[in-house]
């Protein structure tokens, strides 16, 4: 026996990602380090860059973007894949992968990035 329908659902069309940058020998944190989320295109549109910049305290948020649309039962969902890159001068660029789902979380939480001095 199959089920269908559909129904109006809160989608995450970009996630957003949070953490502390720090330096990876001293744990110091990193201010005004530069934080960009690079999404690739699904489903045909271009892909999405956000940059944004640490606190005193090292700490970062890029907000996710949330939309509305109608999910029809049973559907798979288009994962959502994307870089997320760090940059501060005097430490080499960082960078690591971001993936969740329209459906899954929307704020993914990177937790403490460590970058390494360039000497």
């Amino acid at each position: 026996m199959s089920v269908t329908g559909c129904f109006p659902m809160h989608f995450v069309a970009r996630p957003g990602i949070s953490g502390t940058v720090v330096d990876e020998a001293t744990s110091v944190p990193i201010a005004n380090a530069s934080v960009t989320l690079e999404m690739q295109a699904v489903q045909g549109r271009m892909p999405a860059s956000t940059t944004t910049t640490t606190d005193a305290t090292g700490a970062f948020l890029i907000a996710p973007k949330r939309r509305w649309g109608i999910y029809v039962v049973p559907m798979d969902f288009m994962g959502l894949v994307g870089t997320a890159h760090f940059r501060a001068p005097g430490y080499i660029e960082g960078a690591c992968e971001v993936r969740t789902h329209p459906a899954g979380l929307a704020i993914l939480r990177l937790g403490e990035v460590r970058l390494e001095p360039t000497s």
